[in-house]
This record gives C-alpha cells, sequence and structure tokens, in this order.
C-alpha cells in the first residue's frame, strides 16, 4: 500500500519520507528486507483478535506490539545510522529478491544508497503451503494475494512434498539478494533462523 513502504518504531514510513530523512541526516543506511521476524509480526494477537471480534471489541494491529531487532539497532546506533525496517510477513526469499530491487532502485532515484542491507529470511520458505513451490504462485508482478487466486485451480503433485521454497531456489534466491546489495554498493549481511 503506498505509504506504507517501511515500518518506524510506531508506525509506517513511506518510501519518500524514509529517502528524505536518510538525506537530512547524512548518516550511513541499513535496510533490513525479510519476513515477519524482521517486521516485527506478533502472530499471537492473530488469536486474541479472534477472540475480540467475538466480543464485538476492534482487533488489535499485529505490529508495533514488540520490538524488532530493527527497533533495537535504532535504539544502538539510531544517531549514526538510519534504519529502513523493510520485512513483510509471510514473505520468502522469492518475494524478498523482487522487494529488494525495487527498494533499491527506489532509493537510488531518490539520491540515497544504503550501505548495508540485511536478509532475515527462510521460515516462511521452509514452510508446507497446498504443496505449491512459490515459484510457481508467483510468476506475474501481481500482488500476492491476486497471484493466490490466479492459481487456485492449479492442480498440486501430491506425489512428493514441496516446501515453498525449495533449497536450490532458496540457495538461488539469496545469492540474487547478495548480488544486487553489492550492484548498488552495500554490504550485505544475511540472518539466518535458529532452527
Amino acid at each position: 500500500m503506498p505509504g506504507q513502504d517501511f515500518i518506524g518504531p510506531d508506525g509506517f514510513i513511506s518510501l519518500d519520507e524514509a529517502a528524505a530523512t536518510a538525506k537530512a541526516s547524512g548518516n550511513r543506511v541499513i535496510l533490513n528486507i525479510g519476513d515477519s521476524s524482521t517486521a516485527g509480526w506478533d502472530s499471537r494477537v492473530g488469536l486474541e483478535n479472534k477472540k475480540r471480534r467475538a466480543e464485538g471489541l476492534p482487533v488489535i494491529m499485529p505490529l508495533f506490539q514488540y520490538s524488532t531487532y530493527s527497533d533495537l539497532l535504532r535504539d544502538k546506533v539510531g544517531e549514526t545510522l538510519v534504519v529502513l525496517n523493510a520485512g513483510i510477513p509471510g514473505h520468502t526469499t522469492l518475494q524478498g529478491v523482487r522487494r529488494q530491487r525495487m527498494l533499491l532502485k527506489a532509493l537510488k532515484v531518490r539520491g540515497v544508497t544504503p550501505d548495508y542491507v540485511s536478509f532475515y529470511f527462510g521460515d516462511n520458505d521452509s514452510q508446507w503451503e497446498n504443496n505449491l513451490e512459490d515459484k510457481y504462485l508467483l510468476r506475474s508482478n501481481l500482488p500476492l494475494f491476486l497471484d493466490r487466486k490466479r492459481v487456485r485451480n492449479r492442480k498440486p503433485d501430491n506425489e512428493r512434498i514441496h516446501l515453498r521454497t525449495s533449497l536450490p531456489d532458496f540457495t538461488a534466491n539469496m545469492r540474487s539478494m547478495i548480488r544486487d546489495a553489492r550492484y548498488f554498493g552495500a554490504a550485505p549481511m544475511l540472518i539466518m533462523p535458529q532452527t
């Protein structure tokens, strides 16, 4: 959605706001790209919201419920580094490759070149989802929910279990993100899930 390109400590930040802040500060920039672990999506809120809906109460935003690693980094070195949290819950490395390219190009147009890019993916890549790999779901440039609707009638291969991203594709996607970060002049940093 427009205006919701990055997750700040207290709300969403647009691409233009983030670029203006980075330029005005004159500080180095780190772009954190990843899934819900980067975004700070509190999955427990989903269960809470189910109860709240049943009781007629307003739902709670699952973001901004706890400090993300972007927030902790901001607290530690925020005066010397601009931290951009570009995490999106549910994303895999396939969406990460696309999002990183889009953000690095858009930031460059606005006169901002991140010095560092961190990647935190793997949790969603290793999930089973209707036995369909993301690469078959995400062939177009449509938003994820439209792309999934487009292939809803596709017959999955039930002979074997497919994760959202195969290990060879995960490796290739991570290498693409590293290569793209370097191409745009940023030092890549990989953060891997514990499990």
